[in-house]
């Protein structure tokens, strides 16, 4: 997604609060309330996974010099954001970091 840099913390804000309120429509209500559900995985094993969660990674008006680039970098936020854990946002300025977790 492409906006205004002005207001693109309240935008992550805005969407991980609409997703978050609407993850429970995708689980059974004792899974919700365990905050987890427990199912066999690939190989037949009984395992635990948490529930959805979102992560959103941005670079901010940064000078980039090819898709490829942006790519790059892209990926490299979206790692970082995707280790900590339940929905949150990275934002990367001029090679600094803001970070937000709900």
């Amino acid at each position: 997604m492409i906006t205004d840099s002005s207001n693109n913390v309240q935008l992550c804000d805005e969407i991980i609060q609409q997703f978050d309120a609407s993850i429970d429509q995708f689980y059974h209500a004792h899974d919700f309330l365990k905050g987890c559900i427990v199912t066999k995985n690939r190989h037949g094993i009984e395992e635990s996974f948490p529930l959805l969660t979102i992560s959103i990674a941005g670079i901010l008006n940064q000078n980039i010099h090819s898709i490829y680039e942006l790519s790059e970098i892209a990926s490299l936020i979206k790692k970082q954001c995707k280790q900590i854990t339940g929905s949150n946002f990275l934002l990367q300025v001029s090679g600094t970091e803001t970070n937000m977790k709900f």
